[in-house]
Formats: C-alpha cells, structure tokens, sequence
C-alpha cells in the first residue's frame, strides 16, 4: 500500500511540473524558438526580424516569420520566411513544406538576433561563397522580387543575388533567385529535391568567390 501511494504521488508530481513546463511557454518563448529552429535549419544563420504566434485554440499554434523588403520612394512589401505549425511541445510541421520541426523551447532565450552573422566572411567582411539552389533570374529587379515572394510563399528561404559580382555566376549580369543559401553541395541537392516540386528547372550552382 505504501509502494502504491508513492508511485501516485511521484506521478502526480511528474504531471504537475510537466504541465507546469508545458504551459508556461509564452508566445514570445514560441516566436524566439522558432527563429533558433529556423536559424540552425539556414547556412547563412540569417534571422528574419519579425515573428508572430497565434494560439489556434486546440493545442497547436502557428508561428510566422516575416521581414519588410524596401522597395524604395517609401513603399515596403512583406515577405514571410517560413509558416511552422507546432503543439504546445514545440513539435509540428512547416505548414507549406510538410516537414517535421521541432522547436527547442528550453533554449528560447539562449539565442538573440544580434548574436547571428549575416552570412560575411569575419576576417575579410566580404559575403561568403555558397551552394544556391537556383529558380529564376531576370533583368528586372522588380520582377525578381515578385518571383521571389512566389517562393517564399512556398516556404524556402531565399535570397536574390546580382550574378556579376560573383566568380562562378552569369558574369553578364542578371538578377538571380536562390533558396538558400547553403554551405554544402549535399545539403543544397537534398533542399533540390523539394523545391523541384515546385520549380521543376531549379539547379545547383556554386556561387564562386565574391567579387565585387
């Protein structure tokens, strides 16, 4: 009887100080796991400035991060990075993409968005060389953005580069799109297979050194 009485109570302290983990993660906890998740799934650890969570009412919420592109004489555009999906746990799925994620909510506060590189060379403060998995390029800035937020509507981080001022790309110039970027050939052809659902002629390309 004394055996059976301490494993109710070690059960019910268990349920306590589990529920009492679970439920006291906050939305802004939700929002900075997320950007952590997103950051260590991202080569070039960028994080995108704004995020918002929304309680869905049965257990799950849905996290958006999302940036403001200036497009000059005043006017922005929003571009979101990335829709997640998740259960009070920190475990769900990118609602465009349909992979798995799991949010790290015991480290939400570990990692700020000044502590990220923004994807330059420490020494030198020149961009870094990459892997792009490339979906679109144009003359037109203006319509390379508008590709650009059909991809990210697709739920891929991405980028757009001006070929010219890189070692291994178009040298005659073209404004070109990436997923991406990513620091190896391998992850990028893993990321090619996905996005091809969508961008049937994506390809990898390696961006060569940054020239200016």
């Amino acid at each position: 009887m004394k055996k059976i009485t301490i494993s109710i109570i070690l059960a019910a302290v268990m349920v306590f100080f589990g529920s009492v983990g679970t439920f006291a993660v906050t939305n802004e906890e939700f929002c900075q796991a997320a950007r952590n998740y997103y950051v260590s799934h991202s080569w070039d650890e960028y994080v995108p400035p704004y995020a918002n969570c929304v309680d869905n009412g049965d257990g799950t919420y849905t996290i958006q991060l999302y940036d403001y592109v200036d497009e000059g004489n005043g006017l922005s555009h929003m571009t979101t990075a990335a829709w997640y999906r998740v259960d009070r746990n920190g475990k769900g799925h990118n609602t465009v993409t349909s992979e798995y994620v799991r949010l790290d909510l015991s480290s939400s506060e570990s990692m700020k968005t000044s502590d990220y590189c923004r994807g330059y060379d420490d020494v030198q403060g020149t961009p870094k060389s990459f892997y792009g998995v490339w979906c679109a390029a144009s003359k037109s800035y203006a319509e390379i953005l508008q590709k650009q937020d059909e991809l990210t509507a697709c739920g891929f981080p991405s980028k757009v580069y001006y070929t010219a001022q890189w070692s291994n790309l178009n040298s005659e110039g073209w404004y070109a799109l990436s997923a991406g970027p990513y620091a190896s050939q391998e992850y990028a052809q893993d990321r090619l297979l996905v996005i091809q659902k969508y961008y049937p002629d994506a390809y990898v390309r390696y961006s060569g050194q940054y020239i200016g």
